[in-house]
């Protein structure tokens, strides 16, 4: 037992000399400006329009998935305020990230505004979200529009975020190469570069940082609305609804 323990030790103490022999070698190479043979590379010229983009995987919602599994053959219903007709409860967060979802995937972004996207585009939309959602009637369905274009300027302001992240005030041509993998297409991107380093966005985006600047009260920026306040506040057992003083104070102190 003493002679194999002291032939393991020696084998250890061996492989840790040729370790440390190989470290060193490599160490000297570097310090001298000189690649070992097994490190070299061709200088490569940056080229922009063929960097190798990363791609984001598909984007899914658990939550909601969970829900279909179970019940494969149903759709969720979206329950609404009696009042605003609002979304609420946790069906309003799963439809908002529903939304976001084929928003990115099938929603052309070469429109200025969502009033100006074509109509089939949003039909498709729709179509989508039917396959999981209990869209409500016709007369109310002005407030999955509303939904749709809350969705859609927020993806453009996250691209935005993205292109200015990477150098889009500064190098924009560099900007222009890092497509946010989870934007819908080379073309839709390169619409969104080319509005972002015009004269004009940059007039607006100036405009828009002035006025912010002016604000009394900050943006409750995605938090959740005074009519999901009032919801998650209700009493389950009375159904009995929080005094208005209540949840507006809630909404108050999140911001």
């Amino acid at each position: 037992m003493v002679r194999q323990f002291q032939k393991v030790r020696y084998e250890l103490s061996t492989n840790t000399c040729h370790i440390e022999s190989q470290f060193q070698k490599v160490r000297y190479e570097l310090s001298t400006n000189t690649q070992p043979a097994s490190l070299a590379t061709e200088e490569v010229v940056p080229n922009y329009a063929l960097v190798d983009r990363r791609r984001r995987g598909p984007n899914i919602n658990k939550k909601t998935s969970q829900i279909l599994e179970k019940q494969p053959d149903a759709r969720i219903t979206l329950t609404r305020d009696t009042y605003t007709k609002k979304f609420i409860g946790d069906s309003a967060i799963s439809f908002a990230t529903e939304v976001g979802i084929v928003m990115r995937s099938f929603c052309k972004m070469k429109f200025h505004t969502w009033e100006k996207v074509a109509k089939e585009n949003k039909e498709e939309i729709i179509n989508r979200l039917r396959e999981k959602f209990e869209l409500p009637h016709e007369v109310l369905m002005e407030y999955v529009d509303e939904q749709m274009r809350r969705q859609w300027k927020r993806t453009r302001n996250i691209f935005k975020d993205y292109w200015k992240k990477n150098g889009g005030m500064t190098d924009p041509q560099f900007a222009r190469s890092k497509m946010k993998p989870d934007c819908r297409s080379e073309e839709d991107w390169g619409y969104l570069c080319d509005y972002w380093e015009s004269d004009k966005a940059k007039q607006y985006a100036e405009q828009m940082k002035h006025n912010r600047g002016k604000l009394v009260i900050p943006s409750r920026g995605g938090s959740r609305s005074i009519a999901n306040h009032k919801f998650v506040m209700t009493n389950e057992e009375t159904q009995m609804p929080p005094a208005q003083s209540s949840y507006i104070i809630s909404c108050i102190l999140i911001l």
